[in-house]
């Protein structure tokens, strides 16, 4: 998990270089603060996330849109962050959508990642995997990824452009309450600039040949044991060319002597593949215009810690008819402090905690999971958790049974019959039979009621309640018990569907939502 966790903080600090460029601006050496932000062991931060669909003013809305506009323009997530080191942090918060919250903590070490959200009757553990032994020699160890990613940082700092728009202000700035002179770095990249910046930056790199060789091989040194060894574990160890993959030097010079053959012919390919697609997609040329752009202050000390950030990301969506909403705007603010002191994170009481690896919960045992009320449990029903969709084809004769690996509905006098425990469980009702009693009793797994069907009878007990059926239950001489179709479905809340046609014959579809 370490190793994800660094592999993370690489790309985040990638991202941040592609947006702010790497140039000193304003006498501010934006290179030193991306580096010095990946020297961050610990650290506390707030931060907040809002979202907003800005809709086309003469689009027609439906209920069902407008419920859903709302819904998402009502998001917000507030976050308290506690980082002790790179193995141990957390953070408390809470999701804020339309008119009510829904707080949780949650925490992350070395064995697990743990999860408490209010409503729920316990907190929820996610274990963290252990290395394969057998694997262990092939992975690189944590110090060899954090040196990996400070030569990263470093080759691609020297190398990656700055943006059209960027400046550097100083001045008086808040953070925690407490007033601090701060660089304020403001960036401006628009997805029209996306091409322009990737053509700079690998022109840039072809022609820095002692730089990206250095860099080279770095990355022989780190992936060329494990490729080599994976590849020896096949049988390919006297496959040509293995032994680049055991020298970083050499493995350097023939990665950069492709790069400089091939690097710009697949570079005016990428040019002309882009504008071509831009120019016959209006709707591509309407996401990579000016209009989608990322807009970002940093605010960084004189020891080139960052303090707080304020980032606006504005997606450019294509028109179209059926697309009320003409683009999505994500604004992040955040504000950090106690680089590299003492931060305690805040632990979560995970004695009682439910595994979700180890313990597999049907819709029903998640719904009962969270109180009613909650949000937790209103994300749940609105994700579509309980929705079920079973497809049987009704047998034409004796050897359709062939061609499936469950029992086949039937129709007698009228009346479909399906196999009982087959389309129970598939609805993830429990399922027990009673040999002595010859009947059968089902769990709804939503409603958690007890029907029992006996063979012969067209009664139904619904929680000791009788209720008529439209058959009666049979069994069949391979030992299924078949019941009529419709009644066990709307016992089980679901609804049925009759289908057919020559090519594929008739089938039922029972669906539950």
């Amino acid at each position: 998990m370490r190793r994800i966790r660094t592999g993370v903080a690489a790309l985040l600090a990638m991202m941040l270089i592609v947006l702010a460029g790497c140039q000193s601006v304003g006498g501010v050496d934006i290179a030193q603060v991306v580096k010095q932000s990946l020297n961050v062991k610990s650290v506390e931060s707030k931060e907040t996330l809002t979202l907003k669909l800005n809709v086309n003013k003469e689009a027609k809305l439906n209920q069902e849109d407008e419920e859903m506009i709302a819904l998402l323009n009502g998001l917000q997530i507030d976050l308290h962050t506690m980082k002790e080191s790179n193995e141990k942090m957390s953070a408390k918060g809470e999701l804020k959508l339309k008119d009510k919250t829904l707080p949780f903590h949650i925490t992350v070490d070395t064995k697990n990642i743990a999860l408490d959200v209010k409503g729920a009757k316990e907190a929820l553990v996610i274990p963290i995997t252990e290395v394969d032994p057998s694997m262990a020699e092939l992975t690189p160890d944590v110090k060899e990824l954090e040196a990996f990613q400070q030569a990263l940082v470093q080759w691609f700092t020297k190398n990656a452009p700055n943006p059209k728009t960027i400046n550097v202000t100083s001045g008086m700035e808040n953070v925690f309450g407490e007033s601090k002179y701060l660089d304020r770095i403001h960036l401006e990249f628009g997805a029209d600039e996306t091409l322009g910046w990737i053509q700079g930056f690998v022109k840039a790199v072809l022609a820095d040949e002692e730089g990206t060789k250095a860099f080279l091989e770095e990355v022989g040194k780190l992936y060329g044991p494990i490729v080599s060894g994976l590849m020896e574990q096949d049988g390919m160890e006297s496959m040509e060319g293995m032994d680049m993959f055991k020298d970083g030097e050499l493995f350097a010079a023939y990665a950069f002597k492709w790069l400089k053959e091939n690097g710009e012919t697949m570079l005016n390919e990428l040019t002309t593949s882009w504008e071509q697609a831009v120019k016959d997609s209006p709707e591509l040329a309407q996401v990579l215009s000016d209009k989608t752009k990322l807009k970002l202050d940093l605010y960084s000390d004189s020891a080139k810690n960052i303090h707080k950030s304020v980032m606006e990301l504005n997606i450019q969506l294509p028109t179209a008819e059926d697309m009320p909403v003409t683009s999505i705007s994500v604004q992040t603010t955040s504000e950090l402090k106690n680089h590299n002191n003492t931060v305690k994170v805040e632990p979560i009481d995970i004695s009682e905690a439910v595994n979700v690896v180890e313990q597999e919960m049907t819709p029903g045992e998640w719904l009962r999971f969270f109180e009613d009320g909650s949000l937790a449990k209103d994300m749940l029903l609105q994700s579509g958790i309980t929705n079920k969709f079973v497809y049987l084809p009704i047998a034409q004769d004796e050897y359709d049974e062939w061609l499936n690996d469950s029992p086949l509905p039937y129709v007698d006098k009228g009346v479909t019959m399906v196999p009982l425990r087959y389309v129970a469980e598939e609805l993830d009702a429990e399922v027990k039979w009673d040999s002595k009693q010859k009947q059968v009793t089902m769990i709804d797994d939503l409603t958690g009621s007890k029907i029992v069907l006996k063979l012969g009878s067209n009664i139904a007990l619904v929680d000791n309640v009788e209720k008529k059926i439209s058959g009666t239950p049979v069994m069949s001489k391979e030992g299924n018990v078949y019941v009529p179709l419709r009644s066990v479905s709307e016992l089980l809340g679901a609804k049925v569907q009759y289908e057919g046609d020559a090519v594929y014959g008739s089938y039922v579809t029972i669906e539950r939502s």
